[in-house]
């Protein structure tokens, strides 16, 4: 019984897991872009 739940308790943990570092993934992609673009404005405009 008790070996059932922590199995099914790591799988939520792992899935849980991946799901959050696609999330960041994103993120980190959004947030270079961005700063990336503030970046090159900031170059143009001197």
């Amino acid at each position: 019984m008790f070996v059932t739940v922590s199995s099914l308790y790591t799988n939520n943990f792992c899935i849980t897991l991946q799901h959050y570092m696609s999330y960041f993934k994103e993120m980190k992609k959004e947030l270079i872009q961005k700063l990336f673009e503030s970046t090159l404005l900031s170059t143009l405009s001197l």
